[in-house]
């Protein structure tokens, strides 16, 4: 037992050897990148500082200043608001799960919405003139594409390389409220096509929602002169049984049948006020032309730029360089010693075959 307890001590204190020794290489060799860090710290200020003033010289005079503009579609309350939307989605080709706003997300990725806000003409103080987005970034017709084609392709080319950059846009949870956010290059440009999003999506809403009322009036009526013809053939059946039967009190038979056309007339009657109304709500909602998307607040011109940041930058920049630097000369003799071994070790495997 003793000797199985000192057996155990002398691997405990193995292994506190061990770790010393670990320990004090590690702080050898730290020693050793710390002495060659600063025995080239000439090299490395030098370093850094071209590095930071090729930084400071993109950020200041090459990159592009963004300025970002946004707008906040508040979402539908009612219920009957929510089911109209929902129906629009699903005409348009949209899913339409989710409440209003996430539909009104949908919906601005729409090739109606994009069009009207990419082919709209916006004043811009870079150019001096009123250009669509197409025109603004320039955007040519690819020359491999028939000239029919050709104005398609470039609508193509800026929504999959240029849409992604300019728009975002984001349904907060709590409140269900949309955010459009447009990015661009000029402050006054940024705000006036968020403003276009909001009034493309509107009238898009507004387009569909006539559409669809114009539909559903073109079914009632439909249906309306059905249910009036046949209250008229009814109504006509009804009269020549009274005229064939001018005494039924005293027949149960004929009471029961005249309880059955009256019935029948009473059905109809209803069926045909009923769609009367719908047919007068679907002419005012056919000719309604209020806005439907609710902005809560528009898009103003952005004081500040949203990029580049150009402290924070900076000192990213002036932090990584310093770190990159200083881990250069202090492990470039390990880094050579091992770019030697994996030169050699290739060698002698090139020569084996």
């Amino acid at each position: 037992m003793s000797d199985l307890k000192e057996s155990t001590k002398d691997r405990q204190d193995i292994v506190a050897v061990e770790d010393e020794i670990d320990l004090r290489e590690i702080v050898k060799k730290l020693i050793v990148f710390i002495r060659k860090s600063y025995d080239n710290k000439i090299k490395i200020i030098i370093g850094v500082s071209i590095i930071s003033l090729l930084a400071a010289g993109y950020l200041f005079f090459l990159a592009e200043e963004k300025y970002e503009a946004s707008i906040s579609v508040l979402p539908e309350t009612q219920k009957t608001a929510l089911s109209n939307l929902g129906t629009l989605a699903a005409i348009s080709g949209l899913q339409s799960e989710g409440g209003s706003t996430e539909i009104y997300e949908r919906m601005l990725k729409s090739d109606y919405v994009l069009q009207k806000v990419v082919y709209a003409k916006f004043y811009s103080q870079k150019y001096q003139d009123s250009l669509n987005l197409l025109d603004y970034f320039k955007i040519d017709k690819p020359k491999n594409f028939p000239e029919e084609l050709s104005e398609r392709a470039r609508y193509v080319i800026f929504k999959s390389s240029f849409l992604q950059n300019i728009l975002l846009t984001e349904v907060e949870k709590s409140t269900k409220i949309l955010k459009i956010v447009v990015t661009m290059p000029e402050a006054k440009l940024a705000a006036d096509v968020a403003n276009k999003f909001g009034e493309a999506l509107d009238e898009f809403v507004r387009l569909r929602r006539k559409s669809q009322a114009s539909e559903q009036r073109y079914y009632i009526e439909k249906r309306l002169s059905e249910v009036k013809d046949s209250l008229t053939v009814a109504e006509e059946e009804y009269k020549q049984f009274r005229e064939r039967n001018r005494n039924i009190v005293n027949s149960p038979q004929l009471l029961l049948e005249e309880g059955r056309y009256r019935r029948r007339i009473e059905i109809m009657q209803a069926v045909f006020i009923e769609l009367n109304k719908q047919r007068e709500i679907a002419k005012i909602d056919e000719i309604k032309d209020a806005p439907i998307v609710r902005i809560m607040e528009k898009a103003n011109n952005p004081v500040f730029r949203s990029a580049p940041k150009r402290i924070k930058s900076l000192f990213v920049v002036f932090i990584l360089s310093s770190v990159l630097i200083s881990l250069f000369f202090g492990l470039k003799d390990n880094i050579y010693n091992a770019l030697l071994y994996i030169k050699n070790n290739f060698k002698e495997s090139k020569a084996h075959i």
